[in-house]
């Protein structure tokens, strides 16, 4: 399950898997993209696998 709200050019974001909530928004610039992502819990170690991932991946998104 997600949820999902713009405010202004921030994209606010809460996405639920195996019982926890991880929130998150991406603020959109002119010349680049910020990401925060709360890992709850024990989620909180793979923040480095997280934070590799969306360096990875998000520029692909914006092509």
């Amino acid at each position: 399950m997600t949820e999902q709200r713009w405010d202004g050019d921030t994209l606010h974001f809460t996405v639920q898997a195996m019982g926890q909530t991880i929130a998150s928004a991406i603020t959109v610039f002119e010349t680049n993209v910020h990401a925060v992502v709360d890992l709850p819990g024990i989620l909180g170690l793979f923040a480095a696998k997280v934070q590799e991932m969306i360096r990875k991946e998000a520029p692909k998104l914006l092509r």
